[in-house]
């Protein structure tokens, strides 16, 4: 199986299995396995605002991996699928798939609007507006969905803070809206307050709820690179109405400039084995097997991956499947993009 594995990506880190290959066996035998393995994948587009939109990706429907099989790694560079041409969207700021409805996205926009989420196809036609009673507005950075016992729950994170002056952040979770017919509904949500520690005071733009654990997270937006990770340590306390997060890591997000030095969404794949966070410039990727604690996994490298070229990227979310990611910028008559996995992936 490692034979296999080793051929899906040349680019990557070699494998031990990989290592035995080439030491071990003679190089004919070494010959013939890598004759069998696929073309190198292309690099991706210096422009990838220039790419044609595809026809529908099956793999978006398709059946999640068993989370006890090795996960096939690997994206193909991000394509237009849609263009949201909504007035009503005009700064998308956080992006995650249905739980309840195929082909159908979540999304809301920064600071500024009502308290509001609007459901789009993958195409980016608007389906329905849904206001959320019971929350406020300051400044909505990220979108999460939590799928536990057969209900589907959204996460809206009110956690920017750009002067880093708030004493506590809000969270609000409510089911997943019924859009079945409407263009226009309501749902109430309840609230829970989150307060970093020391009392310290932190922007941030990405959240995420972890399966296996039940956590919510948030990762900080620094200025410096240098990114705080936080968690509830176990599915959030919402009867409390409040709740002291923990820092669990901190991570080194800058690279090689600005740009690439502010995280700005995240996600974590359905089976909790890996979580994305996105820059304005790039996507990067943590791998782990369900027990390992992120605290664990985040103080590795991480992978660079595909990223489409958009105005300011500041949502990300994986397929419902886990086997691609979706990305959307701020801004006006924006595109989807969508990248699927590699060919050779299930």
């Amino acid at each position: 199986m490692q034979v296999v594995t080793a051929c899906f990506d040349r680019s990557a880190e070699p494998h031990f299995a990989t290592v035995l290959i080439r030491w071990t066996f003679f190089p004919l035998l070494v010959g013939s396995i890598l004759a069998g393995c696929p073309s190198e994948p292309s690099a991706p587009s210096a422009d990838a605002g220039s790419l044609d939109a595809p026809s529908r990706d099956s793999a978006l429907d398709a059946p999640a991996p068993d989370a006890s099989e090795e996960p096939c790694l690997g994206y193909e560079t991000p394509e237009r699928v849609g263009q949201v041409i909504s007035p009503l969207i005009v700064e998308c700021s956080g992006l995650v798939a249905s739980g309840d409805y195929p082909e159908v996205l979540w999304l809301h926009n920064d600071s500024g609007d009502e308290p509001r989420v609007f459901a789009i196809s993958r195409e980016g036609d608007l389906l329905a507006v849904v206001d959320i009673e019971g929350a406020a507005h300051r400044d909505w950075e990220d979108i999460a969905i939590e799928r536990r016992d057969g209900v589907d729950y959204l996460w809206v994170g009110d956690i920017g803070d750009n002067a880093r002056s708030r004493p506590a952040i809000d969270i609000y979770r409510f089911p997943e809206p019924d859009i079945s017919g409407l263009s226009s509904t309501s749902v109430r949500a309840e609230q829970l307050t989150l307060t970093y520690p020391e009392g310290s005071s932190y922007d941030a733009e990405s959240l995420a709820w972890d399966p296996p654990s039940g956590s919510l997270m948030i990762v900080t937006k620094d200025h410096g690179g240098e990114s705080l990770v936080f968690d509830t340590g176990g599915p959030p306390r919402w009867s409390e109405g409040e709740q002291a997060l923990t820092q669990v890591a901190e991570i080194r997000i800058n690279r090689d400039g600005a740009r690439s030095s502010y995280a700005t969404a995240m996600d974590i794949s359905p089976s909790g084995e890996r979580m994305i966070i996105r820059t304005y410039s790039e996507v990067m990727e943590w791998t782990r097997q369900t027990s390992e604690p992120w605290s664990d996994v985040l103080i590795r490298p991480r992978q660079v991956i595909r990223a489409a070229s958009e105005d300011q990227g500041e949502s990300i979310g994986f397929y419902p499947n886990g086997l691609g990611y979706l990305t959307l910028s701020e801004g006006s008559d924006q595109f989807v993009y969508a990248a699927g996995p590699l060919a050779m992936c299930p």
